[in-house]
């Protein structure tokens, strides 16, 4: 994933350590986080200085970072939510206060906001299922797929320490590819354009005669 600023990059090397690199190409290869436990990252804070976290046991984490001379360095994992429930894909909101998820707590896959630090309230976003959470930069509403690989669109409005989402609308009548819970898209900034993994169009098809 991108820095805020767009100078790093840091991803995880499937083995339970994340690294980082200038985006630039200059500069080598350097660990950010060694953790026992493998964690996948999957947003930073706006302001760059916490990094959220997927444990491999389904629990999510955020993580301090800083940056000293153009080199990143991070503390230690701290648990933001950790219960019995699978929870998957924590993604900061534009302002740093809220944090969304998806959790099968339901019995299903769903898609819910917690206020960042987390004070135990919990709102659900989606209303037939939902993964993979991205909010955009402009901070107007929450994007997330649905169990059939398409892109669904959430209106907000906060009122002090209360979340207020509308009803979920299909941003796209266009269905991505099945990957399953792995991610396949990414919502530009600004939130007008998706980025997707589509299925493979099969241009010489039989034609059945």
């Amino acid at each position: 994933m991108w820095s805020p600023d767009g100078r790093y990059v840091v991803f995880e090397n499937g083995a339970g350590t994340l690294f980082w690199i200038r985006a630039d190409g200059g500069g080598a290869l350097q660990p950010l986080v060694k953790s026992g436990a493998r964690m996948v990252p999957y947003s930073f804070s706006p302001d760059g200085k916490r990094l959220a976290l997927a444990s491999t046991g389904y629990d999510l984490y955020t993580v301090s970072v800083g940056n000293e001379g153009g080199s990143l360095h991070a503390g230690k994992p701290e648990p933001f939510l950790a219960t019995s429930s699978d929870e998957r894909s924590p993604f900061f909101a534009p302002d740093g206060k809220w944090l969304a998820y998806s959790s099968d707590e339901s019995g299903v896959f769903q898609v819910y906001v917690r206020a960042f630090p987390n004070t135990g309230g919990k709102w659900l976003i989606s209303n037939e299922g939902g993964v993979h959470p991205i909010w955009p930069r402009s901070g107007d509403r929450i994007f997330f797929r649905t169990k059939d690989n398409h892109v669904m669109s959430v209106a907000y409005n906060v009122n002090g320490d209360t979340f207020d989402d509308e009803r979920p609308r299909l941003w796209t009548p266009t269905q991505m590819g099945n990957v399953g819970l792995v991610a396949n898209y990414d919502v530009a900034a600004d939130g007008k354009r998706v980025l997707a993994l589509m299925e493979t169009e099969h241009r010489n098809k039989p034609s059945g005669k």
